[in-house]
């Protein structure tokens, strides 16, 4: 006569099925946050650098775009009085004039540029640098009409 049930070594086995599936699920989940919050912070530079050239279009000024690397956010100022400060939620947020010479690429770090008037044009290409504890983005703002091109490492 045979008994209805599960024996230890089954639920066992179960158990531990289970334990790996939550392990892999866990670490992939943990790996998607990271690069999804790299990602978000990517878009927001880009929405903050879009509404600094916006700015720039409107009232035929130019616009300082500054990075505070300690607090994480950019302020945009524009003379008379006008500055307000966007918060980028970041592990690490840095910015650099780039310059390209051959094959040689330089970065110099800066951290403010000007948006010049009438069109929002840099003199420059910048990189930012967007890194979470284990994923990086480089945003580059590319010629004179800032183009912006994502990198991922």
């Amino acid at each position: 006569m045979g008994r209805a049930g599960v024996t230890l070594l089954e639920m066992l086995v179960v158990l531990a099925i289970l334990g790996i599936l939550a392990a892999i699920g866990i670490t992939s989940y943990l790996r998607w946050s990271q690069r999804a919050r790299a990602d978000a912070a990517v878009a927001e530079v880009q929405r903050i650098v879009t509404q600094a050239k916006a700015r720039v279009r409107t009232t035929n000024r130019d616009v300082t775009l500054s990075l505070d690397t300690a607090t994480h956010t950019f302020t945009l100022a524009q003379a008379p009085g006008y500055s307000a400060v966007y918060p980028v939620d970041a592990g690490t947020l840095s910015l650099c004039q780039r310059t390209v010479a051959g094959s040689t690429e330089t970065c110099t770090a800066t951290t403010a540029v000007t948006l010049k008037a009438p069109y929002g044009t840099l003199g420059r290409d910048l990189l930012f640098r967007i890194g979470t504890p284990t994923v990086n983005r480089d945003a580059y703002l590319l010629g004179p009409t800032a183009l912006l091109k994502v990198v991922t490492p």
